[in-house]
């Protein structure tokens, strides 16, 4: 027998190792056919043996290492949501994924402008994942949707301006609230709105700051961050209580301060020496009447007695009563802001002061009672996030308010007060529910508005607790305003149809006007209002013609209503139920 040469033995061992190669190659191949997920096992497997992994399931690319552009993109096309696992995406990956689902762009770092703009044309609401969105993507966003300009991180210049321009001055708080580094132009809007909107601005310029206290008096300053001195004490000049609400005042301010309180007997009475507006005595005089008008209308003299009773009635040192203290005095304060709000309201604060005694209306109230048990265990599971658009409105440092709306109202609608019929809503879904502009969808859990270009319109309604579809019909066919209009057409076509045929037939019927109902409210008018929420009535009596400057804001909101008409006042709806003469 011949020996093998050592070149002979060397060729046999490496034939020997490339079928053992081979062989394992069609090992994991038949491997991974059979189960992808082996593919995580496998050591340097080969582009095919990859290829077949991902085809079998496209999850089994977060266990490949460094995959070819091939392997991604064979992944993506199968399911997109996988790029997540993809470290360092080609573009090429990208814009196939984008195109299959645009909801990845949130796994994409610092996407191209090419891909944001496939993006957005697809769904402007990804603008929320997109990070440094470019001007002209911005732009065509906000010009389409305005109120989108919540959604981008640091909107340019030119897209504040162009979202204010659409939305206008009586929207302005919408777009304030959601800009980090508002333009000065935006923040002096907002405030010449309505000062104590300065609580959304982070770091309100001088001239703002001067606005907010001009617009709604001193107590103001509870809503600005780190005021400035010169604000300061301006505000302690008006009054020296507003020094409550300044962090670590200076000597000076402290002075001034004390000195205002001890030169006040019970209003303002005194010019400053300060020469801080142009009008300091108009501005002195317009906040007595202020403190007149709001002890008169709230008697707030009667709430200080009430907490100096409790103070000096009890021994309570665990705290509870420094906090019944403390939301007094919120009350008291936002009050008075609310009045100096009002005041600054109208163009000439001499025809709003009057010399006549206006008469005195007396407000009969009906107070349906609510199960607050069933209230609050839902705003509990909810954590006061809106059902409807999913936004936890905060009224303060970690604090947050809902509502609770019946979907079949109390009241004239006679809906029950179980949690079957009732949603968590923020207080402007609140109000859309209330005058039917949206409704839901129960089968298919979307919201429908009454405007199909809506945002809101067939969003996702978040449902954690059973509500009766009774209740949701029952909403869809009497309340939300698209049905109702609908119906209201389809009745008058009917009618005038049977009109039409019945000819002269028909006899004309003789309507008896009851001249004591109106439709429309004016002067002198008696006005039945309804709270929507809470079901309350109560009556108001407009001023006749000679008397109208003695018109308080309700009776002016009033004037000219017409019957089952619903309007806001202050932040709560009304809904006008009856008008006499």
């Amino acid at each position: 027998m011949n020996r093998l040469t050592k070149n002979q033995i060397k060729k046999l061992e490496k034939l020997r190792l490339e079928i053992v190669e081979q062989t394992n190659k069609n090992m994991q191949f038949e491997a991974v056919t059979l189960e992808s997920k082996v593919i995580k096992f496998v050591e340097s497997a080969s582009e095919k043996i990859q290829l077949e992994a991902v085809k079998r399931t496209a999850m089994a690319i977060q266990f490949i290492k460094n995959p070819s552009e091939k392997i991604q993109l064979e992944a993506v096309r199968s399911i997109a949501e996988v790029i997540q696992f993809i470290k360092n995406p080609s573009k090429k990956v990208q814009l196939e994924a984008v195109r299959r689902n645009w909801e990845v762009i949130r796994y994409i770092e610092e996407p191209s402008e090419e891909i944001q703009s496939v993006v957005v044309n697809k769904n402007w609401r990804a603008i929320r994942f997109i990070k440094n969105l470019s001007e002209k993507l911005q732009l065509k966003v906000v010009k389409e949707r305005e109120l989108a300009i919540k959604y981008i991180e640091n909107p340019t210049r030119k897209v504040q301006m162009e979202a204010l321009r659409k939305l206008g001055n009586s929207n302005i708080e919408h777009i304030i609230q959601y800009i980090n580094d508002p333009l000065e132009e935006l923040q002096m809007e907002a405030v010449k709105k309505k000062g104590t909107n300065i609580k959304y601005i982070e770091n309100p310029t001088r001239k703002v700051q001067m606005e907010a206290l001009r617009k709604s008096g001193p107590l103001v300053l509870k809503y600005i961050k780190n005021p400035l001195e010169e604000v300061q004490m301006k505000a302690v000049i008006l009054d020296g209580q507003a020094i409550r609400f300044i962090k670590n005042p200076s000597k000076k301010v402290r002075e001034e301060a004390i000195a205002k309180s001890l030169r006040k007997s019970g209003h303002f009475q005194e010019q400053s020496e300060h020469d801080y507006f142009k009008t300091p005595q108009l501005i002195n005089d317009k906040t007595n009447k202020i403190y007149d008008k709001t002890y008169e209308n709230y008697n707030i003299n009667e709430i200080t007695d009430n907490i100096d009773t409790i103070k000096s009635k009890s021994n309570n040192e665990n705290g509870e009563l420094a906090d019944i203290m403390e939301k007094s005095a919120k009350i008291i304060d936002d009050i008075l802001i609310n009045e100096y709000d009002n005041y600054n309201n109208f163009d000439d604060l001499s025809n709003n002061i009057g010399n006549g005694n206006p008469e005195k209306i007396e407000r009969s109230v009906v107070v349906t009672k609510r199960n607050q048990t069933i209230v609050k265990n839902l705003k509990k599971i909810y954590k006061n996030k809106c059902q409807i658009c999913n936004i936890r409105l905060e009224v303060g440092c970690n604090e947050y308010m809902s509502e609770v709306h019946h979907i079949q109202p109390l009241g004239e609608h006679d809906g029950p007060d179980i949690s079957e019929n009732m949603i968590v809503l923020c207080p402007n879904c609140h109000a859309m529910f209330d005058r039917g502009a949206i409704t839901i969808d129960i089968d298919n859990n979307i919201v429908k508005h009454i405007n199909p270009n809506n945002l809101l319109n067939n969003t996702k309604i978040t449902i954690k607790h059973f509500m009766e579809k009774k209740y949701i019909d029952y909403h869809t066919d009497n309340i939300y305003t698209g049905k109702l209009v609908q119906r209201k057409d389809n009745k008058l076509n009917s009618k005038s149809n049977k009109n039409s045929t019945n000819g002269k037939n028909n006899k004309k019927k003789i309507v008896k006007v009851n001249n004591d109902s109106i439709n429309v409210a004016s002067y002198g008018s008696l006005v039945v209002l309804m709270d929507i929420q809470t079901k309350d009535n109560f009556e108001i009596k407009i001023e006749e013609y000679y008397n109208r400057q003695f018109m308080n804001n309700i009776q002016k909101n009033v004037l000219s209503k017409r019957l089952d008409e619903i309007f806001y006042f202050k932040g709560c709806s009304y809904k006008v139920i009856k008008i006499e003469n």
